[in-house]
């Protein structure tokens, strides 16, 4: 009987750790994911400044420079008036500058994320965080070809 107490127990102990860092807040630099439109504004501008441009679909900058790296455009999206996704996107020469630049964003993230690395169409592509609900990843980062013009991604969410 003793047992089967600390068993269940412990199935408790370990069922409210990993419920409590599911309820967690994601953050995109220090804005949190899933705040109101005016509020994420606020914070956003806060840690970028001015935005090259604003509705209530999105928030754009354009040639900003952030964790040392400069990125052609930061978007900042909203779904129902609720921040949910971001990208920073860096327009590259080529394809091998695109697969250097997501290496390059990799090793910074990791810094701060666990994170894992795959392969996939001839190219690395690497997952970190953690997830708003607790399931999935927080990001992504990957290369593409847009337009004839090769980006490496930092994708968040969609949430």
């Amino acid at each position: 009987m003793n047992r089967l107490r600390i068993l269940l127990l412990l199935f408790l102990f370990v069922g409210v750790s990993l419920s409590s860092s599911a309820l967690e807040p994601a953050y995109v630099a220090h804005v949190k994911l899933g705040l109101p439109f005016d509020t994420a504004l606020k914070s956003i501008e806060r840690e970028f400044g001015e935005p090259t441009s604003k509705d209530n679909q999105q928030i754009i900058y354009k040639d900003k420079d952030y964790g040392g790296f400069v990125f052609n455009e930061i978007a900042f999206r909203f779904r129902n008036s609720k921040f949910n996704e971001a990208r920073f996107i860096i327009r590259t020469g080529n394809r091998r500058q695109a697969s250097r630049k997501v290496a390059e964003l990799s090793q910074w993230l990791s810094k701060e994320y666990s994170m894992s690395k795959d392969y996939d169409d001839g190219a690395y592509f690497y997952v970190g965080g953690l997830a708003p609900g607790g399931i999935g990843r927080l990001f992504t980062i990957y290369r593409r070809k847009v337009d004839g013009a090769w980006h490496a991604v930092l994708r968040y969410g969609p949430f």
